[in-house]
């Protein structure tokens, strides 16, 4: 009878949620490991401990779908992002490189969201036009003064219906959600095959055909609106916010400087005026404006300082050799000092021929002032011809900026403050520095709200909110920077996390204390039994009748689905003393043998039963429900005439299993120090 309601119930859960739960059969050496010929039952022990970790997978897996569901609209960047960072926790068990996948989605998402902030903010009177004709092909109607200077934040103005008509609202969310999601999807692909960026690696993440196939820029067969004009406007824009991110990624090192060399430590977000730079090169009128007239001047200018550079680099060698070449920190400084003088040796010969190394000049220039200059300060003076080097290095600096910010096809950088995009880009070359990714991880939280969209703003904001409050910068033992990201905290986390749809009937699976009270005394081997108190799990289907945890406990602005409507949480959040009241069905002692906690130990039947009952705050259940002792010599209807009432209370079985596990831990290291002290 108990493997008879052991079967019946593991296939009603089967077919309750039999997407999640696909069977995964056992070799045939495993199965034979975990079966006791001798008693003819399977391992107890084992079957918890899979069971287990399937309600945590089915958890976070159930918590995933819900995410996913809502960002799909969002588009394929989007969705990307968001499936990623939660698939991870699933599929991945080494955590260092679990931590790493995070990170790169996080750094793609965040480069790609202000990057194309940055592109609407700087649109020029051509890209303005297709993007004003672009909206209205999307039904998007943005304010006259947010034509010059468009922002992301402009999605999220809602426009009032003047007729007061439900139908009448010219620009709708959804038509707003949609041409955001084209946007960022053409910023994501627009950096996904730049060639530097392909280089350092931003969006080079294997992605699903997923992205590919909801992606709304490459895939316009299915999400293009039906007009004539798209096509042309679309291309229009893609193909300027390529020539824009190829002004900014071929002259990192030139964005590194403006971005460093203008930034202070109270006010990162820098203020630029080319007027303290040309000042700072001798000349007080654009004195490297890159013209005809003046390119023999402006190459005599550089050739000049990098032969100062190439002397003064020299003269440091010969100190150095005479003074410290025995000695380790000595050997360093010359070894330091070798390869800045054959770089200044060769960065030289790089001016002759300025027109044609652009890109060259800007990456001398970041080595220059990002590489050089920090390494001379960190290095202990030993001469007043640092002071000399360093002075030279910075006016070599200036100089190649200032003639490589007046080229035409260079990005025009205009007076004031400096953005986020700048400020990444700056660092496209410092991956290797925990700062840079900190850098990232600040600017995400912004993004979870950039959707007029309640759904997906509830979705992205948990998801980039979890990764940003989870990720961590500290030092290693060496003081090394390093990133840390609390998986365990982020699983916990995610877990507590309420679907959107409510769902009355569910999975149950609880163990507790019961008192059962017989109709009639049963008969045991030696003695009968009218009451019992036993401990035992309670293993069958839950039906929620009300459910108050599931919307009281939201925060304001959330949506859920509650039957057939859509809700948005307007309160703020309250966790009420009872969260549900139920029904229940179930079976008792089909896993475990019941436990008796006080009365006779001889009962040892499986029982079934139906009942009522609730569910406190701290997931306490209190359930009152009628049963029947499982009894194989009994029939099937002489099994009513021992009907009970159970009062019982119930815990989850996770809590339990957690519990066991960290008891089970306790002994081993308290038996592992026992050996120790004896062995000692």
């Amino acid at each position: 009878m108990r493997k008879i309601l052991l079967l019946l119930l593991l296939c009603a859960f089967n077919a309750y949620s039999q997407t999640d739960l696909k069977a995964k059969a056992p070799t045939l050496q495993v199965g034979l490991d975990n079966l006791t010929f001798t008693k003819g039952t399977l391992d107890a022990k084992l079957i918890m401990e899979i069971i287990a970790e399937k309600q945590k997978e089915l958890k976070i897996k159930a918590i995933q779908n819900v995410f996913l569901a809502k960002v799909e609209p969002a588009g394929g960047a989007i969705y990307s992002f968001t499936n990623n960072v939660v698939k991870e926790l699933l599929l991945e068990s080494d955590q260092s490189l679990r931590t790493k996948k995070i990170m790169e989605n996080t750094v793609n998402l965040v480069f790609a969201i202000a990057f194309l902030e940055y592109y609407l903010n700087n649109l020029d009177t051509e890209s303005i036009n297709d993007f004003n004709h672009l909206c209205k092909v999307y039904k998007v109607t943005l304010d006259a003064k947010d034509m010059g200077k468009v922002s992301l934040s402009n999605f999220l103005k809602k426009r009032e219906d003047k007729n007061n008509t439900k139908e009448g609202i010219a620009d709708k969310d959804s038509y707003r959600v949609e041409l955001l999601a084209l946007l960022i999807d053409m910023a994501a692909e627009t950096i996904r095959q730049d060639v530097k960026l392909k280089e350092l690696g931003l969006m080079q993440i294997s992605y699903s055909d997923t992205y590919e196939y909801l992606n709304r820029y490459k895939n316009p067969k299915i999400y293009a609106p039906e007009d004539a004009e798209y096509d042309i406007l679309s291309e229009n824009l893609s193909r300027d916010m390529k020539e824009r991110l190829g002004e900014i990624t071929n002259y990192i090192g030139l964005v590194n400087y403006v971005v460093e060399h203008f930034s202070f430590r109270n006010d990162k977000l820098a203020v630029f005026n080319k007027r303290g730079l040309n000042e700072k090169t001798g000349n007080k009128a654009r004195p490297f404006e890159y013209t005809d007239e003046n390119t023999t001047a402006n190459s005599y200018s550089l050739s000049k300082s990098f032969s100062d550079l190439k002397d003064i680099t020299h003269k440091l060698l010969e100190e150095r050799i005479n003074v410290h070449a025995n000695d380790t920190l000595g050997k360093t400084e010359i070894n330091n000092l070798t390869q800045m003088y054959y770089y200044f040796d060769r960065a030289s010969k790089q001016v002759i021929d300025m027109d044609n190394d652009k890109e060259i000049m800007a990456d001398i220039l970041y080595t220059f002032y990002g590489e050089f200059m920090p390494l001379i300060k960190k290095q202990g003076y030993t001469s007043l011809e640092y002071i000399n080097l360093l002075e030279e290095i910075d006016l070599a600096s200036a100089r190649i900026a200032s003639v490589l910010l007046d080229k035409d096809d260079v990005f025009k950088l205009k007076d004031g403050k400096i953005d986020d995009f700048m400020l990444l880009a700056a660092k496209l070359y410092e991956f290797d520095k925990a700062s840079t990714i900190s850098d990232y991880i600040k600017l995400i939280e912004g993004i979870g709200y950039i959707f007029p969209s309640n759904n997906i703003t509830n979705a992205l904001s948990t998801v980039v909110s979890f990764v940003k409050d989870y990720s961590v910068t500290d030092k290693d033992k060496n003081g090394k920077e390093v990133l840390e990201f609390n998986i365990e905290s982020f699983i916990v986390r995610l877990q507590r996390v309420k679907p959107y749809q409510h769902k009355a009937i569910e999975f149950n699976f609880t163990v507790g204390l019961n008192n059962a009270y017989f109709q009639h005394n049963v008969p045991l081997k030696d003695n009968t039994v009218a009451n019992l108190s036993f401990v035992s799990e309670k293993i069958g289907v839950k039906w929620k009748l009300w459910d108050w945890a599931f919307y009281y406990t939201r925060n304001p602005g959330e949506t859920y689905a509650y039957g057939d409507n859509v809700y948005v949480k307007k309160t703020p959040p309250h966790e009420p003393l009872i969260s549900n009241i139920h029904l229940l069905a179930y079976g008792s002692g089909i896993l475990y043998n019941v436990v008796n906690a006080k009365t006779d130990k001889e009962f040892d039947f499986p029982m079934a039963g139906v009942g009522a009952g609730i569910t406190f705050s701290n997931a306490l259940d209190l359930n009152i429900s009628l049963g029947v002792p499982l009894m194989s010599q009994k029939s099937f209807q002489d099994l009513f005439y021992y009907k009970y009432i159970n009062i019982g209370f119930d815990i989850q079985f996770l809590e339990y299993f957690d519990r066991l596990s960290e008891k089970q831990q306790a002994k081993k290291t308290q038996k592992l120090l026992a050996e120790a002290a004896e062995k000692n």
